[in-house]
């Protein structure tokens, strides 16, 4: 059975492109909560999410660094330390609260509900619809100039952050169907291809089983 910790940590999410740090907040492992973050960007519109998805667009992610390991019954006070502390130096943090409140169970107040319903007026897109051919047809643009304007090294580290943030995450078969139709005779640039770790060549060697039948063993170099 595993021991309930003792301690806890203090992270900030901070913007690649300025070094700002742009988000404050408590978690027992700081990497893993890292990915949900990146996760549920679409889950509620809120400042952080629309930050981390603007990240995304450009092929980057929030950078995770670890402030403060503190005593699990004195995170509350210390979140809320840290949170005014870099308030009070100008940073755009888009933390929702002043912190030691948690997020799971957490009843939101009448002011709280009457701030989320004013930001959301006007939105008159429901719950569920996909963006329009426009509006897709823009991101795959942007998403097309990122990519060209990328060195090798940008790309396979965004593959690399990409793979890191969708481990464990189950991809349907009708995707795999779609990921395969649409790179169907798409041709890899060597630039890429040279970053990429050289495949093991192999031959083969007819051998016989008990039953005499004839297989194919494929050997190695």
């Amino acid at each position: 059975m595993d021991s309930i910790p003792s301690t806890t940590f203090i992270y900030a999410l901070i913007d690649p492109r300025d070094q700002t740090i742009r988000y404050i907040g408590k978690s027992n492992d700081p990497q893993f909560r890292l990915i949900r973050h990146i996760r549920s960007r679409r889950i509620g519109k809120t400042i952080k999410n629309s930050w981390i998805i603007s990240l995304i667009s450009q092929g980057l992610l929030p950078v995770l660094q670890t402030i403060e390991e503190v005593p699990v019954e004195h995170w509350e006070e210390r979140e809320r330390y840290w949170i005014q502390y870099y308030r009070e130096q100008g940073s755009p943090l888009t933390n929702g609260t002043d912190g030691g409140d948690g997020v799971h169970g957490r009843k939101r107040t009448p002011e709280e509900r009457q701030r989320i319903s004013a930001s959301l007026m006007g939105n008159k897109r429901p719950l569920g619809t996909h963006a329009s051919e426009q509006t897709r047809a823009k991101h795959s643009e942007d998403s097309r100039r990122t990519w060209a304007n990328s060195t090798p090294e940008q790309r396979a580290e965004r593959g690399r952050k990409i793979s890191a943030a969708k481990m464990g995450h189950e991809v349907s078969i009708a995707t795999r169907q779609k990921f395969a139709a649409a790179l169907r005779g798409r041709k890899i640039p060597l630039e890429v291809l040279a970053t990429r770790p050289k495949r093991r060549q192999h031959r083969c060697k007819e051998v016989r089983g008990q039953n005499g039948q004839a297989c194919q063993l494929r050997l190695f170099d």
